[in-house]
């Protein structure tokens, strides 16, 4: 206001001046004609007084400012109105009118409330020690703050200090770190939280996937039952749970401690290594020891394994191990074809790979599909076309019988 009082002085000045050195009217008799004198005076002053009403509006209404080329500076046009380059707020003309810094603002104007659209991103916006608070500090501190030393905050007045400590439990990020009670490195060692002397990220710790082993402290997933993969390990190494380091394993410990020694994926009994072993012991046993007498309904007689697998005493289970298709389990744990009723010929030509016989009563396995076109004998004594060449009589769908 101080400026705008000086302009409108100058602007009445001037018109003084004007009429002081105007040259006067006179009279046929030599004297002035103080009418005249008095008419211009009024019209002069009146004209200074409108220039002053005009001027002293201007600034009254307060969103603008005279800047220093003599313009004034409209403080939400988006214009420079005064010539110096800075355009409403970023304008020194500007603070503390409407929207822009107060006038207690000792930092560039522009960083009062920036628009973080305009930043790259995980730019800070939060500008601190200022002589007022930054609204960008409400919600922006993560990335740190300007004027202020690593790890500090600025606090409600604008002002830098140390952040609170964090308080573990209350799912608050108390020293705006960005991490969270137990998420966070000054949690660890209390209640539910990792170790303190927890290396690795904290979700790892004892999340049920994976063994993290080399993370400065053990995790409890190392000593699961069963053994979970060792995230830091890699093939024929395993977890030391004593010194927290991979080892490389050189056999199975056969037992039931649940640990997979030689990270092949099989654990004690199931591992080949420990078949015959201890507890693993199934004399004459050479396959999987977990098909070995598994029991419930989906269990299956698995034959051919050395050893008889108390699941083939169940004559509806499924068997496996066989060659040949409707093969059964014998005591001696050997697969026998079990020729079905219905055959016709010798048994021992049923399914024994020596060639495909049609008209028998029976499809034999030998044959490659139903069709006469795979018979490869159709007379063989007991078929319905013996003494026949093929394909004689046989059904040209079904080759176990004659048309």
């Amino acid at each position: 206001m101080r400026r705008s009082i000086a302009f409108v002085s100058l602007v009445f000045s001037s018109s003084l001046l004007a009429t002081a050195c105007t040259p006067t009217d006179l009279t046929e008799d030599g004297t002035e004609s103080e009418s005249s004198s008095e008419e211009e005076g009024s019209e002069s002053e009146s004209e200074g007084e409108g220039e002053a009403e005009a001027t002293t509006d201007s600034t009254e209404e307060g969103s603008t400012s005279e800047g220093e080329t003599g313009g004034v500076e409209v403080c939400d046009n988006g214009e420079d109105d005064d010539g110096d380059a800075l355009v409403d707020c970023n304008d020194d003309d500007c603070l503390g009118q409407g929207d822009c810094a107060p006038t207690s603002w000792t930092c560039d104007p522009q960083f009062y409330g920036e628009d973080e659209s305009t930043l790259p991103a995980g730019m800070t916006t939060c500008d601190c020690e200022c002589g007022a608070p930054d609204p960008d500090c409400a919600e922006n501190q993560d990335n740190g703050v300007y004027n202020c030393t690593p790890g500090q905050l600025c606090n409600d007045s604008g002002m830098c200090e140390d952040p609170p400590p964090e308080t573990c439990g209350n799912s608050i990020d108390d020293d705006l770190d960005g991490l969270t009670d137990c998420e966070d490195t000054d949690c660890f060692g209390e209640t539910d939280c990792p170790p303190a002397d927890w290396v690795c990220p904290a979700a790892a710790f004892e999340d049920g996937n994976e063994c993290n082993c080399e993370c400065g402290a053990l995790d409890p997933d190392c000593e699961a039952t069963p053994a979970l993969p060792a995230a830091e390990c890699v093939a024929g190494e395993a977890c030391n749970t004593t010194s927290l380091s991979c080892e490389l394993v050189t056999g199975e410990a056969c037992g039931d401690d649940g640990m997979d020694e030689d990270a092949d994926g099989l654990t004690d009994c199931e591992d080949q290594e420990c078949y015959g072993v201890g507890e693993c012991s199934v004399p004459g046993w050479y396959c999987n020891l977990s098909l070995f007498a598994e029991g419930g309904p989906d269990a299956g007689c698995d034959c051919n394994c050395g050893a008889y697998d108390p699941d083939c005493d169940d004559d509806t289970a499924p068997v496996y191990g066989c060659a040949v298709p409707g093969s059964i389990c014998s005591e001696e744990a050997t697969c026998e074809i079990q020729v079905p009723d219905e055959w016709t010929c010798d048994p021992s030509f049923f399914g024994t790979n020596d060639g495909c016989d049609c008209g028998c009563g029976a499809l034999d396995f030998d044959c490659e599909d139903a069709t006469v076109e795979s018979c490869a004998f159709c007379g063989l004594p007991g078929s319905c076309a013996e003494g026949e060449d093929c394909p004689a009589n046989i059904d040209p769908t079904n080759n176990a019988v004659c048309e």
